[in-house]
């Protein structure tokens, strides 16, 4: 249980850590970096897997993952804003 809440807490924090680009540019220039395709869809077949075990383990991963995200998200902000 402690494996899938680091390895569902460390997928959101990449993502949400590379979450870089705006909406606006990443319509304009339409070219989605490797990051940006592997983790969303290491992510699926992460929840998935865990809802395998219980729906307890899918929702927490989904927690964590979500946790991650805002997570990498405002080191990001706090990054640039240095």
């Amino acid at each position: 249980m402690i494996g899938l809440a680091i390895i569902g807490f460390t997928l959101g924090l990449i993502a949400g850590f590379g979450n870089d680009k705006s909406a606006e540019r990443m319509l304009i220039d339409a070219k989605l970096t490797f990051l940006e395709i592997t983790i969303p869809t290491i992510a699926i077949v992460f929840v998935i897997y865990s809802f395998t075990f219980s729906i307890g383990f899918g929702l927490l991963s989904i927690v964590e993952i979500t946790v991650g995200s805002f997570t990498g998200k405002k080191l990001l902000d706090l990054y640039k804003n240095r």
